[in-house]
């Protein structure tokens, strides 16, 4: 540049010369200083030791030159990791939750839907989870890390090879280590199982687990009257039986390891009467979560582990409570083998151990927020799948200290492609504390709920409002069963949201 500016003056004008190289080169480094800051503010400065302004210029030229996944590649190679992820200081920020340094994630309702991806999704985990350590914890109960990363990438969030390992955990794997660690030999176990049929995940798991112990026990799919009846007869006789339910909700037809059968392919009277056998006899019941219902592309629900498992609650009641093993997210069993699982997760990320830095973040207070709570750390519900927060008073036990529309709430404004909008999806401001985590069950302030309505008979029988228009009731989720609640009433906080 300097070269050029000189041919353009006097040959004998040395001093000029000399006076515009200097002017060229301060304007130069100028420019380039003034790059590198930009793109250190806008990253989030990176705490990097002595390799971090190299990694910083380099990703920017990179990014100048039209290959951002080089330039990310660059940045991510030269700057401080936690574990394998760029370390990011947020702390000195007065967003509230700049001191998280970990994050657990729910995935149905957190950051996908049945009808697609929630709004933003992919856009936290760009923008905070690729820099912090976490892990997804998913409460289904028919696959395991490699089938929820498969779903992640349907729903634009793709995970790098073998990174399900170290950041995904699902109530099916924690359910197959409980196994591994309670069942006895030579243990008779009845498994109803959902999932693709071919697609025994918890049975390779368990092999891969315990192989000796596995072969030992005696697994069935599908039971007749009469080895229903026998391994009553063996449960109330103190040998050790097992009823366990690897399901989302629906069950498929597993072939049964003994005879090749095909197993049970949906709840028939038959398979309730069958396993009611055997709980009423002493056997024990795993289960993998005990979400009530699940959510669907047209708003209405779809039963889930947790219908099936008040059922056999019921038949339990009252004192075989202590033969019900929950290991999912907000189960019994859950916060040893799902949350505290998960936390060792974090810890070979590099999260340093403070319980008060990690943030547990999903859509539903009976698993998701309870489950942070029964572990200590702090807990974020988002509003993008069941649970709303006007539910809180009925979920005393599982308080919610943030509350936001959903993960794009989450994002930092400085990490925003703008920082000065927020998400059109925002519902609170910059998910300020709602809620206070109080000592005592019930001491949370009521918030309102939204009104419960019942259809009246008249004296023929028929419903009063059954056939006109405005007698049509809209479906609604709330405090884990369903509500009906006419269309557009309701406070204003809950708005159309659901709604179809």
């Amino acid at each position: 540049g300097g070269a050029m500016h000189a041919s353009l003056l006097p040959a004998s004008s040395d001093s000029v010369v000399n006076l515009a190289r200097a002017a060229t080169f301060t304007l130069l480094a100028a420019a380039i200083l003034a790059r590198m800051l930009q793109f250190i503010v806008g990253s989030g400065s990176s705490k990097a030791g002595g390799g971090t302004a190299s990694a910083t210029a380099d990703a920017q030229e990179g990014r100048e030159g039209g290959s951002a996944a080089a330039a990310s590649a660059t940045a991510d190679a030269g700057a401080a990791r936690v574990g394998s992820h760029v370390h990011v200081d947020d702390s000195a920020d007065p967003w509230p939750l700049g001191d998280i340094e970990a994050y657990l994630i729910d995935l149905d309702g957190t950051i996908y839907s049945p009808t697609g991806p929630i709004e933003g999704a992919a856009e936290f985990y760009a923008a905070v989870l690729r820099h912090k350590p976490h892990v997804f914890l998913s409460n289904t109960g028919a696959k395991g890390a490699d089938g929820v990363r498969a779903k992640l990438s349907r729903n634009g969030i793709i995970l790098g090879p073998g990174s399900q390992e170290r950041h995904i955990w699902t109530a099916t794997q924690a359910q197959c280590r409980f196994l591994a660690d309670t069942l006895p030999p030579a243990a008779r176990v009845f498994v109803i199982a959902g999932g693709n049929r071919g697609d025994a995940f918890w049975r390779a798991r368990l092999q891969a687990l315990v192989p000796q112990l596995f072969s030992s026990w005696y697994i069935r799919t599908t039971l007749d009257d009469g080895t229903a009846r026998g391994w009553a007869a063996a449960a109330a006789a103190g040998r050790p039986v097992y009823v366990v339910l690897f399901s989302d909700g629906s069950i498929s037809a597993m072939t049964d390891p003994r005879t090749g059968e095909a197993g049970f392919a949906d709840w028939s009277y038959d398979v309730i009467k069958k396993t009611s056998f055997l709980l009423s006899h002493g056997a024990h019941l795993i289960a993998t979560a005990e979400d009530a219902f699940n959510p669907s592309t047209d708003n209405m629900p779809l039963p889930g582990p947790g219908m099936f498992c008040a059922m056999f609650r019921a038949l339990l009641h009252p004192s075989g409570g202590d033969r019900i093993h929950v290991c999912g997210k907000g189960g019994g069993q859950g916060n040893q083998y799902m949350v505290e699982h998960a936390l060792g997760m974090l810890r070979q990320q590099g999260w340093g151990g403070d319980r008060s830095r990690v943030l547990i973040v999903g859509d539903r207070f009976d698993t998701d927020v309870r489950a942070g709570s029964l572990a200590g750390v702090r807990t974020c519900l988002v509003e993008s799948g069941c649970h709303q927060h006007a539910l809180q008073p009925h979920f005393a036990d599982a308080p919610a200290e943030f509350v936001a529309a959903s993960v794009a709430s989450l994002i930092p404004p400085h990490r925003r492609h703008d920082p000065s909008e927020r998400p059109r999806t925002v519902a609170f401001d910059l998910c300020q504390p709602r809620v206070a985590i109080m000592a005592r069950p019930g001491s949370i302030s009521p918030v309102g709920t939204p009104p419960v309505t019942r259809q009246a008979s008249d004296s023929t029988g028929g419903a009063t409002e059954g056939a006109s228009a405005a007698g049509l009731r809209a479906w609604r989720l709330g405090a884990g069963n369903m509500v009906y609640w006419h269309t557009g009433e309701g406070p204003a906080d809950h708005g159309s949201a659901g709604a179809p």
